[in-house]
C-alpha cells in the first residue's frame, strides 16, 4: 500500500490459503487440503481529518484440490479431488461520519463465482454449496445523542440484499433475492453499554439456498438480541 499526502492509498495483495478435507477417497488415500491464491488490487480514500472514507477493489480467488463426484462407475458415493473454482469481482464501501453523532456505512459486491473443472453437470456452473448471489448490498446508519438528559442513548437501522442465486448444480433453478431489515437500540454509560439488536426486523420469509430441486433451506425469522457489556 502506498499512502499519498492528500489520503489516497492505492495497494495491491496476494495471499495463499488451505482448508483441510476430511475423508478419503475410493482407495483409502485421505485427501489433500484444499489450496487458494488471492489477487486483489484497489484504491482507498480518507480525507486529511475526516472520519469519512471510500474503497474499491477487485479480485479473484481460485481454489485447488477441490472435492468432486468420481466418474468411475465401479466407485459410486466416492469423490476425487480433480475440481477447481474461480470467484472474480468487485468490491465498494463508503464510510461516511457526518457528524459526532450520525455515522453511516454502505456496501456492494459483485461476484462472479464459478466451477472452472468438475466431473459432472456442475462444470462451468455457479457453485451451491453456499449462497453464492451475483449482487450483495448493505447499509446502516447510526445515531448516538452526545447531549442532554438522554445523552449516550442511540438507534441503528439498515437493510441487507441479497440477488437471486442458483439453487440446482446445473443452475436450472434459481433462488428468489430477498431484503432484510435489522435495527438497534443502544445505551452507554460510563464503562456500560445495553444494546437490544433485531435481525429481520420484518419476520420476512424466504428462501436462503437449495441443495436441489427438491430441497432448500428457509433463512432465520426475527431474532432479537439483549446484551450488556462492561469494558475495563
Amino acid at each position: 500500500m502506498y499512502l499519498a499526502d492528500n489520503g489516497l492509498a492505492p495497494y495491491v495483495s496476494y495471499s495463499e490459503g488451505f482448508t483441510a478435507n476430511s475423508g478419503t477417497d475410493y482407495h483409502g488415500k485421505p485427501f489433500d487440503p484444499t489450496k487458494a491464491r488471492q489477487y486483489e488490487a484497489g484504491v482507498k480514500f480518507q480525507p486529511k481529518g475526516s472520519d469519512s472514507s471510500v474503497s474499491a477493489a477487485i479480485f479473484e480467488i481460485t481454489q485447488r484440490n477441490v472435492l468432486t463426484p468420481d466418474t468411475d462407475p465401479t466407485h459410486l458415493n466416492s469423490s476425487v479431488q480433480s475440481g477447481e473454482a474461480r470467484s472474480r469481482g468487485l468490491e465498494l464501501e463508503g464510510v461516511a461520519s457526518l457528524s459526532d453523532e450520525l455515522n453511516m456505512i454502505a456496501t456492494y459486491t459483485c461476484q462472479d463465482v464459478k466451477i472452472t473443472k468438475a466431473n459432472d453437470e456442475s462444470d462451468g456452473k455457479t457453485p451451491i454449496s453456499i449462497p453464492t448471489p451475483r449482487n450483495i448490498a448493505s447499509f446502516w446508519a447510526d445515531y448516538t445523542l452526545r447531549d442532554g438528559g438522554l445523552k449516550g442513548l442511540g438507534f441503528g437501522a439498515g437493510g441487507r440484499y441479497s440477488g437471486r442465486s442458483p439453487g440446482t448444480p446445473d443452475n436450472s433453478l434459481n433462488v428468489p433475492g430477498y431484503t432484510l431489515l435489522d435495527a438497534v437500540v443502544h445505551y452507554d454509560t460510563g464503562p456500560w453499554r445495553f444494546a437490544v439488536n433485531a435481525t429481520n426486523l420484518t419476520d420476512r420469509e424466504y428462501i436462503a439456498g437449495c441443495y436441489d430441486a427438491t430441497r432448500c433451506v428457509f433463512g432465520n425469522g426475527r431474532n432479537v438480541i439483549g446484551s450488556a457489556t462492561y469494558r475495563w
